[in-house]
């Protein structure tokens, strides 16, 4: 007797386990599956706008309008000033940027939720699209990277690196390290961390930077 109760109490365990181990495996098959759908769909978004001698660059605006799809790209490796006169009438993304873009030989690759405009001569592999390689892509071939610290000498993670003047940036690491790809040697970076006072630095010919930052006694107080 005692046995049998042994048997189905292991039975249960294992019945319990295995259909644990199917949930997580449904659900992590699942949102598998949504990924790429979801990159499929926004290629698949339909478009409908008229463009009668507009340029490229209002163009890709007008299209950011239609589609509410995010562009990205280096306005000094696009002709953007070049006139254009396209017409869709409920046509998927892929066609229109596709028709748009061939002519001036720049193509597209999918990055997430946004699209980003490159010239053909920059050629990606398939599947390799790093964040580096697309930041290269949008905002030129300069990286800067470096460490920021305290006054003691201690590394701060978390720290703010932004762009001034743009939405573009990063943070420390864990090692209060980063890398950042820019524009150019005229940009100028902003580093700020709660509690420390915010400095502004040029890149010029630096591309590595050892930043101390001090703390600001005021908003400590």
């Amino acid at each position: 007797m005692k046995i049998k109760c042994i048997n189905h109490r292991l039975l249960r365990k294992i019945v319990k386990v295995s259909l644990t181990q199917l949930a997580i495996y449904i659900v992590f098959s699942s949102i598998t599956m949504a990924m790429p759908a979801r990159a499929q769909e926004l290629l698949e978004t339909k478009v409908n706008l008229e463009l009668v001698n507009v340029s490229l660059e209002n163009s890709i605006k007008e299209i950011e309008k239609s589609s509410q799809v995010k562009f990205s790209y280096n306005s000094r490796a696009l002709k953007l000033n070049q006139k254009v006169n396209l017409s869709a009438n409920n046509e998927s993304l892929s066609s229109v940027l596709g028709r748009l873009l061939t002519p001036f030989d720049v193509s597209y690759v999918q990055v997430s939720n946004r699209i980003v405009l490159r010239k053909d001569d920059k050629k990606i592999v398939p599947g390799t699209e790093t964040s580096s390689v697309i930041d290269n892509l949008i905002f030129g071939d300069l990286n800067v990277k470096g460490s920021v610290t305290n006054a003691k000498g201690e590394k701060l993670p978390g720290v703010n690196i932004a762009v001034k003047g743009s939405t573009r940036g990063t943070s420390t690491n864990s090692n209060g390290e980063f890398t950042l790809a820019v524009p150019d040697n005229k940009t100028v970076l902003v580093f700020s961390f709660v509690g420390y006072k915010a400095q502004e630095a040029k890149v010029g010919n630096n591309t590595n930077f050892n930043l101390v930052l001090f703390e600001d006694i005021k908003a400590l107080d």
